[in-house]
């Protein structure tokens, strides 16, 4: 029982670990495409691309450019 729930706990630490990489490197590339100023604009895209990522981390599918 105590190795079944550390190895739960690895595959969630993992799947975390890989939703959480694929935020930063859309945040990465909103930092380096997007201008500094936060229009409307940006940040409707900017919440399109967390709620994809999140929906494509829920089902464990990578997210889609």
């Amino acid at each position: 029982m105590r190795h079944h729930n550390g190895w739960v706990a690895y595959s969630e630490l993992k799947r975390v670990y890989l939703a959480s990489s694929l935020v930063f490197l859309k945040l990465i590339v909103y930092k380096v495409l997007l201008p500094h100023v936060v229009t409307p604009d940006a940040a409707a895209a900017w919440a399109a691309a967390w709620s994809a990522g999140r929906a494509a981390a829920a089902v464990g599918m990578p997210a889609t450019e």
